[in-house]
């Protein structure tokens, strides 16, 4: 059985005592298999189309033609506390498409769709809707289709570092010690420490403390400029 560390965790969320060395998530649960005699395979986390099974070859699928300039974004996220604000969204889909000519694609699952559509709205340019997703598949497609992501510390985050999309992903509430950062791909966290930062592991409904600090802080500007590495 993996390790998975509970009482670090529960001294990082109560106690704010930050462990010495961070370990992803996906280090930990390889740890158990070290002994075996496996070659562990270290490239990253993979999400397989059917394509690519039936080839044997994994990111064996090219990019569609004219679709480099295209920035995913995805706003959702299931704990409140993990979701940096949807006017913020909208702010950096409006400047990524009328300052640096990008497509916005927005993702997300069926949750997500009031959200995406208040960013989309308030954003005011063009934006392709492929959010709604109802499988995971595709929200990969639509992924293969973007040069980068913005994204919340989410579901989708994850995907997109498992199908090698540089990503940017805004931390509020949780935070990289965790283990729970993209791993294996070109990406940058964005956060701003609080004190009472992490206020859980998951995420909460809403801001302990009643001022959402940790994502009121991050402005749209600091997002932009971990972007403009990837693209």
């Amino acid at each position: 059985m993996a390790p998975k560390h509970r009482l670090e965790k529960l001294a990082l969320v109560w106690l704010k005592k930050r462990p010495a060395v961070v370990t992803s998530i996906v280090a930990r649960y390889r740890k158990p298999l070290e002994h075996l005699p496996l070659a562990l395979d270290t490239d990253g986390c993979e999400v397989w189309l059917p394509e690519e099974r039936n080839a044997g070859v994994y990111l064996n699928a090219k990019p569609l033609a004219g679709t480099s300039h295209r920035i995913a974004l995805a706003p959702g996220a299931h704990h409140a506390t993990k979701r940096w604000q949807a006017a913020k969204y909208a702010q950096l889909a409006q400047t990524l498409t009328n300052s640096y000519g990008k497509q916005i694609v927005l993702v997300g699952g069926p949750a997500d769709v009031d959200l995406c559509s208040v960013v989309a709205e308030a954003a005011g340019v063009d934006i392709l809707r492929l959010d709604g997703s109802t499988s995971i598949e595709s929200t990969v497609r639509a992924l293969d289709t973007c040069q980068a992501i913005v994204t919340n510390d989410s579901g989708v985050m994850h995907m997109a570092a498992a199908r090698q999309v540089p990503v940017v992903a805004v931390f509020g509430s949780t935070v990289k010690d965790l283990g729970f950062a993209p791993y294996a791909v070109p990406s940058t966290v964005v956060e701003h420490d609080v004190s009472c930062r992490p206020c859980s592991h998951i995420g909460r409904s809403s801001c302990p403390k009643g001022h959402f600090r940790c994502m009121e802080s991050i402005s749209v500007e600091q997002v932009l400029e971990a972007l403009t590495t990837f693209i």
